[in-house]
């Protein structure tokens, strides 16, 4: 399974190529929808409906750009994807709407795959909270020492 690819058909306000949107429609088809999606970098992250049953499924999305095309290889958390950055709002959804059943090779990758993800936002969680407190130690230490 490879790379497939698009021409660009949405773009931002600067006229440059919008992956988000461009994944967002291309996605969504009478078979099923696109009900929150977003990128980190040049991955892109979806929960994707079937209309069929209801299900909801973990989509990720390698992207890159090259020559006025889109490249993009879709894959389902059932496939085991690399990229293991997507919103901890994501996983919580589909671990609430799309419990993984079963202990086949496929279902444990799909578990393993949202464990990485919610360690990954753990650790985003802890840089970004140590990142804040060392910001409000200088500041109050710029207080005490100009004021």
């Amino acid at each position: 399974m490879g790379y497939y690819g698009i021409p660009w058909y949405e773009k931002d306000r600067r006229g440059r190529p919008n992956r988000k949107r461009t994944l967002d429609k291309e996605f969504t088809t009478d078979k099923g929808k696109v009900v929150r999606s977003c990128m980190r970098g040049t991955v892109y992250y979806a929960i994707w409906q079937s209309t069929v049953d209801g299900k909801y499924v973990g989509l990720v999305s390698p992207t890159h750009y090259l020559d006025d095309e889109l490249y993009y290889k879709p894959l389902s958390e059932y496939d085991g994807p690399c990229a293991t950055s997507a919103p901890r709002s994501f996983i919580e959804f589909l671990e609430k709407n799309a419990p993984i059943v079963g202990d086949d090779f496929y279902a444990e990758g799909a578990r393993e795959w949202r464990r990485k993800c919610l360690e990954h936002a753990d650790k985003v969680r802890e840089r970004r909270i140590a990142r804040n407190e060392r910001n409000n130690r200088f500041k109050a230490w710029l207080a005490s020492r100009y004021a």
